[in-house]
């Protein structure tokens, strides 16, 4: 009896990272079912909540289509054969983070400049001032986006394993299939 509830308890933990990294990526039990080749997001949704078994090559299928690691996949736990590498990848991870703050600092002063310069252009004479106001509302709404990305890539930056609340991976990060 110990035995069946340890592996009911196993699939229901596999099936919970299962379902959690695949809403992270944005994929619906549907589409992923399409990648494995199953008939119905029925069957997806089965193998989360434990109620289906799931082969090897099925595993390792959906690793590769969510792009995260088997062993974790399975286990919940960082694979040990990953440490060096994660290592190596944190270190890197924090010398850049510093970049970023610079980068959003001059991007505040940018839209500051921008946002002073549309200022004394709204006070202007209506000769092209229309065009110009356009101009900069478009280059102040293209910093703030950049702004956005800078402090999202900060955020993944402290938290580049998902293990808190960042759902993101910022562009830098390859996530597509290649």
């Amino acid at each position: 009896m110990k035995k069946i509830k340890y592996i009911l308890s196993v699939r229901k933990d596999f099936g919970g990272r299962l379902c959690e990294i695949r809403k992270r990526r944005g994929i619906s039990q549907e589409e992923l079912a399409t990648e494995l080749g199953y008939k119905t997001g029925g069957s997806v949704s089965n193998i989360e909540s434990g109620r289906a078994p799931i082969d090897t090559p099925a595993l390792a299928k959906i690793a590769e289509v969510l792009g995260v690691d088997l062993h974790w996949l399975i286990t919940g736990k960082q694979s040990p054969s990953m440490d060096p590498l994660l290592d190596k990848l944190h270190e890197a991870l924090e010398r850049f983070a510093p970049y970023l703050g610079d980068e959003i600092t001059r991007l505040f002063q940018e839209k500051i400049r921008l946002t002073e310069e549309r200022k004394l252009l709204s006070v202007q004479p209506a000769e092209d001032k229309a065009v110009r106001l356009e101009l900069l509302d478009k280059d102040i709404s293209r910093i703030q986006g950049y702004i956005n990305e800078t402090i999202a890539n900060l955020d993944w930056i402290q938290d580049p394993f998902g293990k808190g609340n960042s759902t993101k991976k910022p562009d830098f990060v390859n996530q597509n299939k290649t």
